[in-house]
């Protein structure tokens, strides 16, 4: 028995010190925004990480709570949280988690998306084509997440700019501001867009389209209350 133990010590030893020759670590201190992003890959990593925090607002029960609760549409059950969503308590207040999850993430994707668009003009050694359709895409993400962000917040901090340093200010720009960069946002992607995806899961050109006539059915709703 002991033999076994020892000969079964032996192996998983040899094993352990074989398996440290395919730990290749490779050094990534050095990498920065403006050595990384200005490159293919790392534009293209910049226009992949804009896809990621929509999955906060549809993946998790964010969007239900915000645009569901409390309307004719539905009405929470017996149990479960986030009651004051739908009965419109104290609870329901500008620290919920629901609230400054969906705010604070919207604008982390709008800074990457200023990110790509930004530093798009320094890339070099990249197909047009394929440049063009990414630049679209970012465009239309970066105009969705402002067209959640006004319709639920109203006069909102609106930058086309990426943030490279801390900033401590922050502005109120009106809806119709917003909605008039949401809008120039989708034309441009329109105009840079696909007919057909390429990519399972990546913005068209008919998918702006939508999006626009969305947008735009929500704005003549937005004048004619202002009215």
């Amino acid at each position: 028995m002991k033999k076994l133990i020892y000969i079964s010590l032996i192996s998983a030893l040899a094993a352990l010190l074989s398996s440290c020759d395919v730990l290749n670590e490779e050094l990534v201190s050095e990498v920065s925004t403006d050595s990384y992003y200005t490159t293919p890959a790392g534009f293209e990593a910049a226009v992949n990480a804009s896809y990621p925090p929509l999955r906060n607002y549809y993946g998790n029960n964010v969007g239900a709570y915000l645009e569901e609760y409390g309307t004719d549409l539905i009405q929470n059950a017996g149990h479960g949280g986030f009651h004051h969503y739908n009965q419109y308590t104290a609870g329901l207040n500008s620290e919920d988690d629901i609230i400054t999850s969906h705010w604070s993430i919207s604008y982390e994707a709008i800074n990457t998306t200023n990110a790509a668009i930004n530093r798009a003009g320094s890339i070099e050694d990249i197909d047009e084509t394929t440049k063009q359709t990414r630049l679209g895409e970012v465009h239309a993400l970066r105009a969705f997440y402002y067209f959640m962000l006004v319709q639920h917040f109203g006069a909102i901090h609106l930058t086309t700019e990426e943030t490279v340093g801390v900033e401590i200010e922050a502005n109120r720009t009106s809806p119709d501001l917003v909605y008039d960069q949401i809008v120039s946002d989708l034309e441009t992607a329109i105009d840079y867009l696909p007919a057909t995806q390429q990519d399972f899961g990546r913005v068209t050109e008919p998918a702006a389209k939508m999006i626009l006539s969305h947008v735009l059915l929500t704005c003549l709703l937005y004048t004619s209350d202002a009215a």
